[in-house]
């Protein structure tokens, strides 16, 4: 039933120029890091990714707070929408582990809030997302794929997206990070609506379990 969640990501395929890495619209909520303290410079928490939801764990740079919530002027910027808590990277940056960082595990997919899309338009400055893999998705990629304006903007949608970055190559974790002001981020976990049919659809297999069962006794 997770993957009901993919169902809802829109169905055009943007091919990127950041070598096999492939990026398309997406939709989602953001819940990932709100369970972490405000402040905290790393922390655990579940995300999507590999079309199923697991653990996650992150550890921000030593120029970054880890978990905020809302704006602070020329540092960070919720992104739009975002009353919740995020991460943000600067030059040090924002590290994901799929899994955890002790016991990492090859993801191929997952879907991320990229904030206030910063690129190298004039008088710019890139966001970098670096996978572990070696390839990356930057601002300037999003805005040659007609995925962004690229100017850091915190008001328009267009410049603040809900991402599914895919790649062939399997990958434990990704970095996120610019040289000015922040790349802001939140990740996603499935709609209310999905898990309340995970947990509708493992009631109904444990009571067809349990007829089976009485079944069984009745007829031995």
């Amino acid at each position: 039933m997770i993957r009901h969640l993919g169902a809802a990501i829109l169905s055009v395929l943007l091919a990127g120029s950041a070598g096999a890495v492939t990026v398309q619209l997406a939709s989602g909520n953001n819940g990932t890091f709100n369970t972490n303290p405000v402040g905290a410079h790393s922390g655990v928490s579940r995300a999507w990714y590999d079309g199923a939801v697991g653990p996650i764990e992150f550890e921000a740079g030593a120029d970054t707070a880890g978990v905020v919530v809302g704006s602070l002027a020329s540092t960070y910027a919720m992104p739009l929408g975002d009353t919740t808590r995020y991460v943000y990277g600067l030059r040090d940056g924002t590290m994901i582990y799929f899994g955890s960082k002790a016991a990492p595990v090859d993801t191929y997919s997952f879907i991320i809030n990229w904030g206030s899309i910063d690129a190298l338009v004039p008088g710019g400055y890139d966001n970098v997302l670096m996978l572990s893999n070696g390839n990356t998705v930057t601002g300037t990629d999003l805005v040659a794929m007609g995925l962004a304006i690229g100017d850091g903007s915190q008001s328009n949608p267009l410049n603040n997206r809900w991402l599914l970055i895919s790649d062939s190559t399997p990958f434990t974790s990704f970095t996120a990070y610019s040289p000015r002001a922040a790349f802001e981020f939140d990740m996603t976990v499935p709609e209310p609506a999905t898990w309340a049919m995970l947990i509708a659809g493992f009631g109904m297999v444990g009571c067809a379990a349990r007829r089976r069962e009485r079944i069984a006794r009745a007829s031995a």
